[in-house]
């Protein structure tokens, strides 16, 4: 789909071996579709909504570039799932992100309202230092989470990081991690 649009009304449904590619188009998906294969994103303009949706156990998204919005709404994000930091993400307060496998990355330029539950990806928080007010749960022994190039806090009291692998900073990005609230 391609500098174009799906209406809203439409019933779409992306089967499990099917790609559906956005570049610089909008779509937007709620409860009465189904989403069970790929997308890929990979243009500044294109705009990918998840209104009132749960997707498929293994959606797989591929985002280079665009905008995601997550409204009320659970991403289950697995396969070989990357959705690039040069992603703008907003996940609302009443969204879960649930990272099965793949890639996510968090930066400054996103909102972190809602949930995510690492549960064997790998979650990237890259100069995120204000924008968090949701909940970071990993629980999983091939979950990893790496926090670069910020000052990121665990500062909701559900945060916990129980399993798997927790990386502050690298010998290129400082960071600091301050757990303010939550557990590690």
């Amino acid at each position: 789909l391609t500098d174009g649009a799906i209406a809203q009304g439409v019933n779409l449904t992306i089967n499990e071996d099917a790609r559906l590619n956005l570049s610089g188009a909008a779509l937007t998906l709620d409860n009465a579709d189904t989403w069970l294969g790929s997308i890929n994103m990979d243009d500044v303009n294109s705009v990918l909504t998840l209104q009132n949706m749960t997707t498929g156990d293994n959606a797989n998204l591929i985002a280079t570039l665009g905008n995601l919005k997550l409204e009320a709404s659970t991403l289950n994000n697995g396969g070989t799932s990357n959705i690039n930091d040069d992603v703008n993400l907003n996940i609302d307060t009443n969204s879960i992100v649930n990272l099965t496998d793949g890639t996510l990355s968090i930066n400054d330029g996103d909102t972190w309202n809602g949930r995510i539950n690492n549960l064997g990806g790998a979650l990237i928080v890259d100069k995120n230092t204000t924008n968090k007010t949701g909940v970071l749960s990993q629980d999983s022994t091939t979950a990893s989470t790496t926090v670069l190039g910020s000052s990121f806090d665990l500062n909701n009291a559900l945060d916990e990081i129980n399993q798997g692998s927790l990386t502050v900073g690298n010998a290129i990005d400082n960071a600091t991690l301050t757990v303010s609230k939550g557990k590690i």
